[in-house]
């Protein structure tokens, strides 16, 4: 049974061979050439055993489309997104499932700013898709240029020590272990760890597209690198996932602390060593950990909540003049190095703050407050049945502040609890946040238990 191609706002994804094609893939990269009518484009890959044929598919598409084509190999898809700017490109491609197991495979879409796509213009990329409308022009491949480029990984890690205190590092002599998830993060890393002379071991190195952990860095994978930290007696232990947009930390006890902690301890340093950024913008979305709203508010910043989706917050970064931002998954979006969620800028910003502060990650950790987030779905069978679930919320929780910016967000006094339909499955997905576990399961209890 053939799976569905997944179209969302953040790309394409699907099964390789299955629902992805090297016939529909490149349908879609010269429909993408086609709507934003891009001259030079770039490219990058994780590590899926899939990606040369992919890879291939793509070229295929772009050659005909007349494009210069900048290859930069294994790379994260925030390198990507930073050497399209860096090389005046118009697009950049990015062939990843992101955090999807491996029979996965896809294709992430950049603006020349570094940004996803706008959601307008990827919905226009997925109409002519659907509709089969291929008017592309006349074959332009002996226009095309292919260029490879090998010094992206470089490129992006001196962008993020340009931001750092490297001798603060250096001086604290640190050990850390890296799980890079057999992902692409591992060579940026070796490059990143170099620079700032750190003891580092290394676990999920291989980068033969064979995950041998579960792809998402949620602490239930993570007992692996946990006891590899506890092992080397080190300072930290990061995970990242496939495409190394991600960031998961587990502490000096081999304690994985919840991806929610990611942003929010990069943000609590970045502000903390940014008195200038005290009172300014922050933003993150409706799903995001109240952890967010305590930080910004300890340094007197204004919190932005935007829809679900990592061009949501990106672009609401860069309309409103953001200085940090976010998403709760592990994201660290810092506009000075780039517009996505960077694994690479999250552990500089870290390993500075642990250097500084002359304390453990659990130390640093426990200077936060606690929360408990518990994650439900519900099934629907049409859009009454979302409605219909929708409006129950509101009239159960009339009495709490509300927002209805993406589903519906009721805002508790001890936390928050949020439901929305996906976008990609006929589900409501129902997340709630609370001080304990019975009173986040409480409130979605009340809407779903009925």
């Amino acid at each position: 049974m053939t799976t569905k191609l997944q179209l969302g706002i953040s790309g394409i994804r699907g099964i390789w061979g299955d629902s992805l094609t090297a016939e529909n893939a490149e349908q879609l990269v010269r429909l993408c050439i086609q709507v934003t009518r891009a001259k030079t484009v770039v490219l990058g890959s994780d590590t899926r055993a899939s990606r040369d044929e992919l890879k291939e598919a793509v070229i295929v598409g772009l050659r005909k489309s007349g494009c210069s084509i900048i290859d930069c190999g294994i790379i994260p898809t925030p390198t990507l997104a930073l050497m399209v700017r860096k090389e005046s490109a118009d697009v950049g491609i990015m062939m990843t499932a992101s955090h999807n197991p491996a029979q996965y495979n896809g294709l992430k879409f950049f603006s020349a700013q570094g940004l996803f796509l706008a959601p307008h213009i990827m919905q226009e990329i997925f109409d002519l898709f659907e509709y089969k409308k291929f008017d592309y022009p006349e074959d332009k491949t002996e226009e095309s240029m292919l260029t490879v480029l090998d010094s992206a990984s470089r490129t992006h890690v001196f962008n993020v020590l340009d931001h750092i205190d490297t001798d603060i590092i250096k001086k604290a002599d640190m050990r850390i272990v890296v799980d890079a998830g057999n992902g692409a993060g591992f060579p940026i890393d070796q490059v990143l760890f170099n620079e700032l002379g750190i003891d580092v071991t290394y676990i999920h190195e291989s980068m033969d597209g064979l995950f041998e952990r579960n792809p998402e860095p949620l602490p239930e994978f993570l007992d692996t690198l946990g006891s590899t930290v506890c092992e080397h007696n080190a300072a930290i232990g990061f995970a990242q996932d496939p495409d190394a947009d991600r960031l998961a930390i587990v502490d000096e006890k081999g304690v994985a602390i919840g991806e929610e902690y990611t942003l929010a301890l990069a943000m609590r340093y970045y502000l903390q060593k940014n008195p200038e950024a005290h009172g300014k913008l922050v933003v993150a979305n409706l799903s995001t950990s109240k952890l967010f709203d305590d930080v910004a508010e300890e340094f007197g910043c204004k919190i932005l909540r935007t829809k679900i989706g990592e061009i949501n917050v990106a672009s609401a970064i860069v309309e409103e003049n953001a200085v940090f931002g976010g998403e709760g998954s592990g994201g660290v979006i810092w506009p000075e190095i780039g517009y996505v969620r960077d694994s690479i800028a999250g552990m500089a910003l870290i390993l500075e703050y642990l250097a500084s502060s002359g304390k453990t990650i659990s130390e640093l950790v426990d200077e936060l407050p606690r929360y408990v987030i518990v994650k439900d779905k519900v099934e629907v069978g049409s859009r009454d049945d979302i409605d219909a679930l929708l409006q129950k919320v509101r009239d159960t929780f009339s009495d709490s502040p509300i927002d209805i910016t993406d589903g519906v967000k009721v805002n508790f006094n001890t936390g928050w609890l949020h439901v929305r339909p996906s976008n990609t499955e006929p589900i409501v997905r129902i997340f709630a946040e609370a001080l304990t576990i019975e009173e986040a399961e409480r409130w979605i209890s009340q809407i779903i238990d009925c």
